[in-house]
């Protein structure tokens, strides 16, 4: 983790937040000084608290509001063309 400044942190909503092995993950490593991007996959609980519990797992790093996607839209993502920068855009 030392020679990153950004991880991007993708997982399944489960019951409204993140899944305990990704919760295991964020507890076993060290994301001080980092930022942190999450994604999700849902059906209706968009990125629930899950933002709130990464922020408890990794208080000495910078949690961004991250992007939920519902599940059954995941298909469609591939067809969407984003702006060169996009990824840059969302960290800064």
């Amino acid at each position: 983790m030392k020679s990153y400044e950004a991880v991007f942190i993708g997982y399944p909503n489960w019951w409204g937040t993140i899944p305990r092995p990704v919760a295991a993950f964020l507890s076993k490593h060290d994301f001080s000084g980092k930022t942190i991007v999450p994604f999700c996959t849902h059906e209706g609980s968009r990125l629930g608290r899950s933002i709130t519990d990464i922020t408890r797992l990794c208080p000495q790093s910078t949690v961004l509001n991250g992007l939920a996607v519902r599940g059954r839209e995941v298909k469609k993502m591939h067809r969407m063309r984003y702006p060169s920068g996009c990824v840059k855009l969302m960290i800064e």
